[in-house]
């Protein structure tokens, strides 16, 4: 359990072990997915809240645009998880778009200042998440919204076990 105590305190603000935690990631990241599934049960939560509070206000006429409800599930995801996924995203496209050899990308990576490229990439994977949240149809929003967290962080462990660490093997950038 320690792993899994580990896992929530890294990927999310939920109360759980400290972020260095006895064990760390490498026993954490088994449990990545069902952090993940946590995430998607909040995420199904406040689809219902939305849609109960939007139903009590207008007894039954919704005047809660479905693009105000996309966002406000994109942005309780981006505070559940501390931004750290959009800190990583905005990184690699300083790196890739930014840098034209091995080592300046690697320089950009650890350069805690933030680029053009970097802004411009998180704007446009914020604006897919909510419209992407936004095209679900009502039959299947709440499994894809309780799976979707679940799915990306178990494809984050894929990626971690088949990809080395970039730091480690120049080779790859």
């Amino acid at each position: 359990m320690n792993g899994l105590r580990s896992a929530i305190g890294f990927l999310t603000i939920l109360p759980a072990a400290p972020r260095d935690a006895a064990g760390g990631l490498a026993s954490a990241r088994i449990w990545f997915p069902v952090v993940g599934l946590i995430l998607g049960a909040i995420l199904v939560a406040a689809d219902l809240l939305l849609r109960s509070v939007d139903s009590m206000v207008t007894q039954g006429d919704s005047t809660l645009p479905p693009l105000l409800s996309a966002v406000l599930l994109t942005v309780i995801l981006v505070v559940l998880t501390r931004a750290l996924h959009l800190d990583g995203f905005m990184d690699c496209c300083d790196a890739l778009f930014g840098g034209f050899d091995r080592k300046r990308r690697l320089e950009i990576l650890r350069d805690p200042h933030v680029g053009a490229f970097a802004v411009t990439g998180v704007v446009c994977l914020l604006l897919l998440k909510a419209s992407a949240i936004l095209a679900l149809p009502q039959a299947g929003r709440l499994w894809v919204l309780l799976l979707f967290p679940c799915l990306s962080r178990w494809a984050v462990v894929m990626a971690m076990e088949l990809f080395p660490y970039v730091r480690l093997s120049l080779k790859h950038i």
